[in-house]
This record gives structure tokens, C-alpha cells and sequence, in this order.
């Protein structure tokens, strides 16, 4: 999953000092952390070369992608503080820096100094030690295709503030993708969970070709706030979506509100001829 990839648009050269940016994940209406990764100073550094040298001196062949090593992980620590209103405990970071038990990519630059810029990164699970309670909504075999490597589960994803909007995060998540098909052979689905106002999120995985499968009520809980979430998934092969009761009676719901609409509609429209005809015979 190594390679250079690169976008003509000139991000060091526009970053500018400013108060840190929300994160799209970020519940709307509190305010965003304090920035304490180490990158947005070597971004403000970057900037200040690229504005004397040139950009292409600075940034060489690009934005290249490579997994997470252990060197990533305070700062790694750091951005997912930004970027989440839920902090992760040690042990999700020893699984993936340490047992290996979750996968990741990393999206840097290297400016020629240390340490690389981390820029964006992306988390993989492929194997689950017990189900998860979400899993009998992913597949039609429910959890246990899901736990015999059926489907793997994308826990983060987030750029950098100063990064956004350069299709970092597409090509991340279009990765880590490949790596899921690359590490499970029977691949059927690989999904995720994302909170329900996070609408630049939502447009990055519809373009990416996941689907949104149901909707959690209340599955967050964000600064004293119940937030909904969606399930959004994305399927190979055989993989299809479960017609578990749950997700029938859902669907029930919108056909029963679209046929309430209807049937409103068409009372309203007789309504409104009843009344026209009376009008007609009075006259």
C-alpha cells in the first residue's frame, strides 16, 4: 500500500494561523480541542520554505502512503484527539503499533526533514476476537460471516485540518480498501460507523462507493449529547445487506411514511375539488 501519489493544488503554500478548524466529526456547536500535533508546526514551516524555495522544492514527489510504524503513534494519538470527540485508550493504539492485530495507513510528506508530516491516516480491523453488536446488520450471514473474515471494519478515519479538500482522505480510505481485499480473500463487505451530522463524511463514502445499510438512534454519546449514527458499508462479490426484521421494519417505516404522504396528497387534492364543485353549484 506504498506509492507517491500527488495533487496540484498547493496546500503549504494557502495553510494559514488559524484558530484550529473543527473536524468534521466534531459535534457542532462545541468548540474543537487545542492542536497539539507536532505537524501543524512543521506545516507553518513548510509554508515559509515553500514561499522562499519554491513548492516543488519543498514538497519533492508529493504526498506518499505508507502503513502506520511505531514512530506514528504519539502523533497519531494526538490528531485522533482532534479529530474525535471520544478518545481512544492505550490498547487500540497497542493493537495497531504493537500485537498487529489492526491495520493502517498513513498519508506524509517528506520534506526532507524529520520526522515525515503525518497528514491523514486510516484504522483496519480484518479479525475480531468476539462479535460486535452490529455485525448482524453488515452481512446477510450476520456475525458469524463477519467473524470468519467475511468483512473487515474501518474504526478511523481523518486528515489534517490544513490538508483537507485535496482528496487525501479518498485515496486513504480507496487504500486501506484494496489492503481489506488484499488480507481477506472471501471479502463480502467492509463498513463503518459515522455520526449522523457529518455530512462531508457521508459524501466521501457515497463517492467511494459504500452505502448507507441502517441507523443507529443514539449511538453516541459526544459532551452530554445522544447523536444518532449510520452504518455505511461497502460490498464485493456475493456480499449483500441483511433483511433482518430490524432493517424490514425500517424500510416498513419509509414506505408507510411515503404512503402517508400520498395518501395526504391525494385527500388534500379531493378536498380542494369538493370545495371547488360547491363553489360551482352555489353560483
Amino acid at each position: 500500500s506504498s506509492g507517491v501519489w500527488w495533487h496540484p493544488s498547493p496546500w503549504p503554500m494557502t495553510a494559514s494561523e488559524h484558530a484550529p478548524v473543527a473536524s468534521p466529526s466534531w459535534p457542532p456547536g462545541v468548540a474543537p480541542p487545542a492542536r497539539s500535533a507536532l505537524v501543524h508546526g512543521l506545516v507553518r514551516k513548510l509554508r515559509d520554505r515553500a514561499e522562499a524555495e519554491g513548492l516543488a522544492a519543498v514538497l519533492g514527489s508529493g504526498v506518499s502512503f505508507r502503513a502506520l510504524q511505531a514512530s506514528d503513534r504519539s502523533e497519531l494519538e494526538a490528531l485522533h484527539e482532534e479529530w474525535f470527540p471520544v478518545r481512544y485508550g492505550s490498547q487500540f493504539y497497542d493493537e495497531i503499533f504493537e500485537s498487529g492485530t489492526m491495520l493502517g495507513l498513513a498519508a506524509v510528506v517528506d520534506s526532507g526533514e524529520a520526522p515525515e508530516l503525518l497528514l491523514g491516516a486510516v484504522t483496519l480491523r480484518t479479525s475480531f476476537a468476539e462479535p460486535r453488536m452490529d455485525m448482524n446488520s453488515v452481512l446477510a450471514g450476520g456475525r458469524r460471516s463477519c467473524m470468519e473474515g467475511a468483512a473487515a471494519y474501518i474504526p478511523t478515519l481523518g486528515v489534517l485540518d490544513e490538508a483537507r479538500g485535496q482528496g487525501i482522505g479518498a485515496e486513504l480510505l480507496q487504500r486501506i480498501v484494496l489492503l481489506a481485499q488484499e488480507k481477506l480473500p472471501g471479502l463480502e463487505a467492509v463498513w463503518l460507523h459515522m455520526v449522523s451530522y457529518n455530512e462531508t463524511g457521508l459524501r466521501l463514502y457515497l463517492r467511494s462507493g459504500f452505502s448507507p445499510v441502517r441507523e443507529f438512534p443514539h449511538f453516541y454519546n459526544f459532551h452530554g449529547s445522544m447523536w444518532d449514527s449510520i452504518l455505511l458499508a461497502r460490498y464485493f462479490g456475493a456480499g449483500r445487506p441483511p433483511a433482518t426484521p430490524i432493517l424490514a421494519l425500517q424500510k416498513a417505516k419509509e414506505m408507510l411514511s411515503a404512503q402517508a404522504i400520498s395518501f395526504l396528497a391525494a385527500a388534500c387534492g379531493l378536498l380542494a375539488e369538493c370545495c371547488c364543485r360547491k363553489r360551482l353549484s352555489a353560483d
